[in-house]
């Protein structure tokens, strides 16, 4: 669906400092992480009834959703009054190994009190462009206006070796997108279909936090933090309009200068 574009949502922002917050471990990550989404549900709904928040897929988001399932987490959210989106899916069935949705199932929707949730699951039995379009139309129609876009209340995301972001490739055409809050695109690396959100529906949410663990993120995490010109990294385009933090474990921010982990 077509969507206004009169701030420059999605526009590579002026050269900025991100400030990551470091943690020891992938466990420390994961838990302040969990802490983090909790604390995003109990604000948007005691405020207006309802979270809406997009999901990622990945290890690293694995690791959160098996964290909210723990009783020190799950009981602290209502899950009747969330709705729960992805940031990207393949086009694979959803039992498929490859599958966010059926990785988010297994670690998150199969529980008691989370499948209280709504879940809105990209329409993948669709044909690449139809089920692109028929994915916004669930975004537009469910989650809440603000500047004539869907303003998420959470935004997770994780990012690819190569800097990749929801399934915003470098050199996508879909990183060009202003005037779609979806896009179907083809992955040349893995020979596949995906369907994402584009940058004006990402950067318009309310808080987004971006996760990075492990060594091959490093150079990427160093250079975000660094405030040099951009390198071209899809990942770079995220700079919302609103809240975001960064969530790093030591092994990725170990070439960012006199930081020292959580």
């Amino acid at each position: 669906m077509p969507v206004p574009d009169k701030n420059g949502t999605g526009n590579v922002a002026p050269v900025q400092t991100r400030v990551a917050r470091i943690f020891a471990d992938p466990e420390a990550l994961s838990v302040a992480a969990a802490q983090r989404f909790v604390d995003a549900a109990t604000a948007a709904i005691s405020a207006r009834g309802r979270f809406c928040a997009s999901l990622s897929g990945g290890s690293t988001p694995k690791r959160l959703y098996q964290k909210l399932v723990e009783p020190s987490f799950i009981d602290r959210v209502d899950w009747s009054k969330v709705d729960l989106f992805f940031g990207d899916e393949r086009c694979v069935p959803r039992d498929h190994p490859d599958s966010n949705y059926r990785m988010v199932h297994e670690s998150l929707f199969n529980h008691a009190a989370t499948r209280q949730a709504r879940v809105f699951a990209v329409p993948v039995e669709l044909a690449p462009e139809k089920a692109a379009d028929a994915y916004a139309d669930m975004v537009k129609h469910t989650v809440p206006q603000a500047i004539g876009l869907p303003r998420f209340d959470f935004m997770l995301l994780g990012v690819g070796a190569d800097g990749h972001t929801a399934s915003l490739f470098p050199g996508s055409a879909a990183l060009n997108l202003r005037d779609r809050l979806t896009a179907a695109v083809y992955s040349t690396e893995k020979s596949n279909w995906r369907i994402t959100l584009t940058l004006p529906t990402i950067n318009n949410s309310a808080q987004t936090l971006v996760l990075l663990e492990g060594i091959a993120k490093a150079k990427i995490v160093a250079h975000l933090c660094s405030g040099e010109a951009p390198l071209g990294w899809p990942i770079e385009h995220i700079t919302p309009r609103n809240t975001v933090e960064w969530y790093v474990d030591a092994a990725a921010a170990s070439e960012i200068k006199a930081r020292k982990p959580v």
